[in-house]
């Protein structure tokens, strides 16, 4: 009962990581503008940046939450006595293969900002938010592995 909970804290804390700011960037030391993940998605989009957008969208906000409700959807499965099909699981680590991809993005906004003569940048507590999502969503991704592969081994043992 306790993998539902985690996952579920997960999806909130997923949640509080894309609207909550996470990076401030202070313009000539005078104008400061604090950022989501949602927000900067959003803007470019507005600026025309579609590929970017698409991209910073797939992996910030898409992925993570489909992986999410996969790993529910399977639970679920688990839960009521059916087996997770192979393919699902290997869906779930291909997925789980791409979650850093969004970290390593927001450091290299944030070191670009940093590397400018006239901004400066900082982190905001939502990027901890969005970091604590991703370590336990990793976590929830063992568990849950581990789990199928013993209801799978149970189910092929000799009665």
């Amino acid at each position: 009962m306790v993998l539902p909970l985690l996952l579920l804290a997960a999806l909130g804390l997923l949640a509080a990581g894309v609207t909550e700011p996470i990076v401030t960037v202070d313009t000539l030391l005078l104008l400061s503008r604090p950022y989501s993940i949602l927000d900067v998605t959003l803007r470019l989009f507005e600026a025309g940046e579609w590929p970017i957008a698409s991209i910073v969208g797939a992996f910030s906000l898409v992925l993570p939450t489909a992986k999410l409700l996969l790993m529910l959807g399977l639970w679920a499965r688990l839960r009521l006595g059916r087996g997770v099909p192979a393919r699902l699981l290997d869906v779930l680590e291909t997925v789980a293969r791409w979650s850093m991809l969004d970290v390593l993005a927001a450091a290299l906004i944030v070191f670009t900002l940093k590397s400018g003569a006239l901004t400066d940048a900082h982190f905001e507590p939502g990027i901890y938010f969005f970091l604590a999502s991703i370590a336990l969503t990793s976590l929830c991704s063992l568990l849950l592995k581990r789990r199928a592969r013993d209801a799978g081994a149970a189910a092929q043992m000799p009665r």
